[in-house]
């Protein structure tokens, strides 16, 4: 296997190959890779079938591998059932020689006891409602609110508005690499829902269908529609869009708790996904690091 730079990489060959992989996620494609991370490389075979992304960063000259913001995780592309035992031990070393620190998530747990576990939601089976999935969709229902069928240019407003609000840590260059993502993304591919008043677009939601799943990229709206159950009646008319279509819905998952019982309340299931981090870095930069977080 090698380790192929952003400007090697052959993104013809690996989107085939990322197409072609049932188990491959959304977030493989080049087009995330390019827009979302900083610089990224590809450990690939010679004939590009079987490979692994590599998001990093570069921190006074130390690179620094990671899971950028809206990609929830990277795993092997291709055949990887088959991958001996040599083989993840060569990938394990190519990795940890190339980085000086980790803290990339994985969808599966390929190199043993990855930690910290986490859990993000699907819906496969056919939905179910909790009581305040209920009560919330009845308020909808009583309300002057109505779901449309929106360009992404009417909700992605709203929707970055309530991302800057939740996530406080997120910034200005993670939105506008997401806002870029959403529209170079082609437009046709993109899965769209809003709520409005008589007035006003009041918010919306982002889904991209890819393969036999209808992923959630994120969604938002402001506090009088979320108050009458909007964001609720929005992901119950895209599980309905999803079920007829015989798609799973993967929810994006979230450490938060309330988004996590949001999900939830639909039905939707617990999926584990893993960490694998390491920490080479010279004792200068980790001293520097504490100097930097150390309080005034």
């Amino acid at each position: 296997m090698k380790l192929l730079q952003q400007n090697e990489i052959d993104r013809e060959r690996w989107n085939r190959l990322v197409l072609s992989q049932p188990d491959a996620l959304i977030y493989h494609q080049s087009i995330f890779l390019d827009e979302l991370a900083e610089h990224w490389m590809l450990l690939v075979d010679e004939n590009y079938s079987l490979g692994i992304p590599l998001p990093y960063t570069i921190r006074l000259g130390q690179k620094q591998l990671y899971t950028p913001n809206f990609i929830r995780a990277l795993d092997w592309v291709g055949e990887a059932k088959n991958m001996s035992t040599e083989m993840v031990h060569e990938a394990r070393n190519l990795i940890e020689t190339a980085f000086k620190y980790a803290a990339f998530r994985m969808d599966r747990n390929w190199f043993g006891s990855l930690q910290p576990e986490r859990s993000y939601q699907v819906l496969e089976r056919q939905f179910e409602l909790n009581e305040q999935a209920k009560r919330s969709i009845k308020k909808f229902e009583k309300s002057d609110l109505e779901l449309f069928v929106p360009e992404l240019s009417e909700i992605l407003p709203i929707v970055i508005m309530e991302l800057l609000a939740k996530v406080k840590d997120l910034k200005k260059q993670d939105v506008d690499r997401l806002t870029k993502l959403l529209t170079t993304y082609p437009a046709e591919q993109l899965w769209l829902l809003g709520v409005k008043n008589e007035h006003e677009i009041l918010g919306g939601m982002i889904f991209i269908p890819w393969k036999n799943t209808l992923n959630y990229v994120k969604g938002g709206c402001v506090e009088e529609a979320k108050h009458n159950g909007a964001m609720f009646a929005m992901m119950l008319d895209a599980i309905n869009y999803a079920q007829k279509n015989e798609l799973k819905l993967d929810f994006g998952g979230s450490n938060v708790e309330g988004v996590r019982r949001f999900n939830l309340a639909f039905g939707a299931t617990d999926r584990a996904y893993f960490e694998h981090t390491f920490d080479h870095l010279p004792c200068w930069f980790k001293w520097l690091r504490r100097l930097r977080k150390k309080p005034n």
